[in-house]
């Protein structure tokens, strides 16, 4: 109970207020969720162990489809998906974000804590970040995790609910003291205000998404419309936050979180491991020309100090915040954060390796602890480069139903070696994977090379089934691209594409057997039976049977069977006629037959000649047409 009492107090204390209509409307959500999501996270919770990250062959191919799909801008502002391994955005709904917030430092945390202040950050160099990736390179023996649920303005704490985290990336606070802050102008001194950007997953029930809050710290004044009042300063949730479903602590390790800025606005994603949320942003205080200091960690999720994320005993976590600011040298470590929730590690025991992809810091935090410092549990890593060039080729015609092979080469230009090199290969459309000369596998298909060094070269083939049904004739495009951990100076030379034309090829085979034999009466029905069998290797496109009957004697055709054939039925009397009898495709492999049933009243013979053509080239004319007669004989006589 005094617990509870502390935290009424400290969010009286600071002045939290939100509007009060939307604060009653929200916390009616929140007390219809909070049910079902303690049985979700109960349920979860006896599944859960240590963190179950993917084979690295495997994170590597979603990897590079991450990176490549956030590369690839939105069609327009809004909320989208991406599901790997599709390669597009699926504009969905977009959701509300929790109305609390998620607040800024306030005073420091004992060291035995990770957050409210205590915490490692990555400083550019020079310039100013574009981008910073939060990830997680290892998670290991955390079993369960607990955090506080909060009702709208910061009341009515619930402890102890499995599955209550953040994971956020916090920009360092930048001062308006030249103006570049211009949503400050109306602070009580402009001067003195600060702009603030979150990039927040938050994983609490009603509003689990990802999405960025606005601050304008010190601004001591009544906050612009739209803008809700915290201690003397305001904060504003994006517009647009995306919806993401519920994340157990024991998907952690697959979790990638990035916050993105440019001149044209800023977006905020978060990578479940199978698929991409990203939300854009509104772009509120200038981000792009004051981010130089980027904080990423696991936190339990709004309202500050005392909202903590808890692990279990043997908990380790190790995060990787990687930034993009126009260079390639680490960065340095600051020994600082950024927001007001916490974690209940400590850092260490020990600095993790250096590894690649940078520029970087790796830290580790546990709940062992053991570091002297929060910098001494961090690896800083720069970011080398290596000019990769990739080039394909293929034969210049493929025949629909047999298999292509493409030849790829990969070479490294230097001036370093290239690590963690991955060759992507998304196949055609309706073609699919059958092997390759090195381990690939996957959709799209994905070459892990290892490690290439400097100057050295490795070429191996993929090889594709191109199905008998495929158009023909048509071209087949196929593009491989390569990347690698490090930089590469010259993207231009890392996808290469490779063109072929398809070709078809359909042996059709026909064959006739007509009767009675050896005689057939006269007003009695006699038939011809025709196959025709495509004996591939591609389907047929078009086939057209044409079966010409001829006699000295009048007699008719009383039907037709198994094919559409033209002139309808009864044909006659007559002496001759033509059937023409559409076939459509005939797949290789298929046999087509057409029954034909015809009579007379006269002696004699009736010749049935039949030919089968199609569109798709024919490798073999001779077995494309038969001939079959019947000879008629008046009622009781014998030949």
């Amino acid at each position: 109970m005094t617990g509870f009492i502390t935290i009424m107090l400290m969010f009286t204390a600071v002045g939290l207020m939100v509007p009060g209509r939307v604060t009653k409307f929200l916390g009616i959500m929140f007390a219809a969720s909070l049910l079902q999501w303690l049985v979700v996270s109960q349920a979860s919770s006896a599944q859960q162990g240590t963190t179950a990250q993917r084979s690295p062959a495997e994170a590597a191919r979603r990897e590079v489809w991450r990176a490549g799909m956030a590369r690839t801008a939105t069609p327009k502002k809004g909320c989208f998906t991406a599901t790997y391994p599709n390669s597009g955005w699926q504009e969905v709904p977009c959701t509300t974000p929790p109305p609390n917030p998620q607040g800024p430092r306030r005073g420091l945390s004992s060291p035995q804590v990770i957050g409210n202040g205590n915490d490692v950050s990555a400083q550019a160099p020079s310039g100013f970040i574009s981008q910073t990736i939060g990830s997680f390179d290892t998670v290991t023996g955390v079993t369960s995790e607990t955090g506080t649920t909060w009702s709208a303005g910061c009341t009515s704490p619930v402890s102890g609910v499995p599955n209550i985290f953040s994971l956020q990336l916090n920009t360092n606070f930048f001062t308006n003291s030249s103006g570049n802050v211009p949503a400050c102008s109306g602070a009580a001194v402009p001067a003195a205000c600060q702009g603030w950007e979150q990039f927040i997953y938050s994983n609490t029930p009603a509003f689990v998404s990802t999405y960025i809050q606005y601050w304008l710290l010190n601004f001591n004044n009544p906050c612009p419309a739209g803008w809700n009042t915290f201690a003397g300063s305001c904060f504003r949730n994006s517009t647009n936050a995306a919806a993401v479903p519920v994340q157990p602590i024991s998907n952690l390790g697959n979790l990638v979180l990035t916050g993105t800025v440019n001149g044209g606005g800023d977006s905020v994603s978060l990578f479940d491991g199978t698929t991409l949320h990203t939300a854009t942003g509104d772009n509120l205080v200038n981000l792009a020309a004051n981010w130089q200091i980027a904080e990423f960690n696991v936190f339990g999720d709004t309202c500050g100090p005392p909202s903590q994320a808890t692990f279990n005993s043997g908990s380790t976590v190790v995060p990787r915040t990687r930034i993009t600011y126009g260079g390639t040298a680490a960065p340095t470590c600051v020994s600082t954060g950024f927001t007001g929730e916490t974690n209940n590690l400590n850092f260490g025991p020990i600095a993790p390796t250096a590894s690649l992809p940078g520029p970087a810091i790796i830290f580790e935090e546990s709940s062992a602890g053991g570091s002297p410092s929060a910098c001494a549990a961090t690896t800083p890593v720069g970011q080398f480069e290596a000019d990769l060039a990739i080039t394909k080729t293929a034969p210049s015609t493929v025949v629909a139903g047999t298999t292509l092979t493409y030849t790829i080469n990969a070479t490294n230009l230097g001036p370093n070696n290239a690590t963690n090199v991955v060759v992507t290969d998304p196949l055609p459309a309706g073609t699919t994977f059958k092997m390759s000369s090195i381990s690939c596998s996957g959709s799209p298909v994905t070459c892990n090379l290892g490690t290439l060094a400097n100057g050295l070269s490795m070429s191996f083939t993929i090889t594709a089934n191109v199905p008998s049904s495929y158009v023909t004739p048509s071209t087949i495009t196929n593009t491989a691209s390569i990347t690698a951990n490090e930089t590469d100076p010259n993207p231009a030379n890392n996808t290469s594409s490779a063109s072929t034309a398809v070709a078809g090829s359909a042996d059709l085979q026909l064959v006739k057997t007509c009767g009675p034999t050896p005689f057939a009466q006269t007003e009695h029905p006699a038939f011809c039976n025709i196959q025709v069998t495509n004996l591939g290797v591609s389907d047929a496109q078009n086939v057209v049977l044409n079966d010409a009957i001829v006699s000295g004697v009048k007699f008719t055709v009383d039907a037709v069977s198994g094919a559409a054939c033209a002139p309808a039925t009864p044909i006659g009397p007559t002496t001759s006629t033509t059937l023409a009898c559409n076939l459509g495709t005939l797949a290789a492999g298929a046999v087509q037959t057409t029954h034909v049933v015809f009579t007379t009243k006269s002696a004699g013979t009736i010749n049935d000649t039949a030919k089968v053509t199609s569109t798709t080239p024919d490798p073999n004319s001779g077995n494309n047409s038969a001939t079959g007669s019947v000879n008629f004989h008046s009622r009781g006589l014998r030949p």
